[in-house]
This record gives C-alpha cells, sequence and structure tokens, in this order.
C-alpha cells in the first residue's frame, strides 16, 4: 500500500506483509511501523538517443515506452540501479541515468514491489518533464558487459543528488 503525505510518497506495506495494494490510498503514517519516507531523487536508465530527443525541448516531457504499456516510467534509487541494470541491460553501452527531483514530477509517485522481488522500486505514473531531470550521467558497461555505479553518484559528497 502506497501512503502519500502532503506530495511525498511514503515507501508502501508489503503484499508480504499483508497488505493490500489501492494506488493512491492514503493512510494515517502513525499507524504503520514500516513507512519510510521516499527519497527526493530517484534514477531512471535511458537511451542516450531518447533522452536526447525529449531533451531538444525543454518544456516537454520524457515518455518511456514503460508509460503506454504498463501504465507507469520504471525508475530505481541509486541502491537499487545496478540490479535492473544488470538483470535487464547488461551490454548495453548506449545508456544514461536521469536524475530526477520528484518534487518537480507532477504525477505519482509509487514505490512498490511489483514483482515480489523484496524491493520497492519507484514508479511514476505519467511523463517526466525535462525540466525535473537535474542531472543526466552517462552509464555505460564495463568491458564484462556489468554495470558499476558511476563515482559521481556513488560518492558521499554526492549524495545529495539521490
Amino acid at each position: 500500500m502506497t501512503v502519500f503525505v502532503g506530495s511525498r510518497v511514503v515507501r508502501r506495506i508489503s503484499h508480504a506483509s499483508g497488505g493490500v495494494a489501492f494506488p493512491g490510498h492514503i493512510l494515517n503514517t502513525r499507524q504503520m511501523s514500516d513507512a519510510v519516507v521516499s527519497p527526493r531523487h530517484v534514477l531512471h536508465m535511458a537511451p542516450q538517443d531518447r533522452w536526447s530527443q525529449a531533451a531538444a525541448k525543454p518544456e516537454g516531457d520524457y515518455i518511456d515506452e514503460s508509460l503506454s504499456a504498463e501504465g507507469f516510467i520504471h525508475c530505481s534509487t541509486a541502491d537499487q540501479v545496478l540490479i535492473p541494470a544488470n538483470d535487464r541491460f547488461a551490454g548495453r553501452d548506449d545508456l544514461v541515468l536521469l536524475v530526477i527531483d520528484l518534487e518537480r514530477v507532477p504525477s505519482r509517485t509509487v514505490f512498490e514491489d511489483c514483482y515480489e522481488s523484496g524491493h520497492a522500486f519507484p514508479h511514476i505514473y505519467g511523463p517526466i518533464p525535462v525540466a525535473a531531470v537535474t542531472r543526466v550521467v552517462p552509464f555505460p558497461c564495463e568491458p564484462d558487459g556489468r554495470f558499476q555505479l558511476p563515482e559521481m553518484l556513488s560518492s558521499a559528497s554526492n549524495q545529495e543528488f539521490i
């Protein structure tokens, strides 16, 4: 279950803990023991060329194919991004990480575990305004095809961006 506190999203009660998901459901967070406030910034892996097309229109939006296919855009936190990167995109050298400021995204963001992986990933239920992307970080794979978190996102000095 996802909990909203003002415009901030709070992580959901997992299905494993007996929670029932109702998108946009509002609860009193004092009643929830596993509610955790979401980060302000999340990451989205995008092909460089698709991002470049969207960024050419600063007042426009970035729309990933998953929005029409699944109803939301897949995102990750810095702690999670290597999971989908290495599971789904190994060997790709055309990706960038979009650092997204959720306070600039008007669409609903829900942290949920859709695949029962044990991880609540952020999903944005609408387009991402180009203006909400605060950084674009190159994200090529290593020679072995696996990904590593870019130094600029893993260093303590840059944690305010994630």
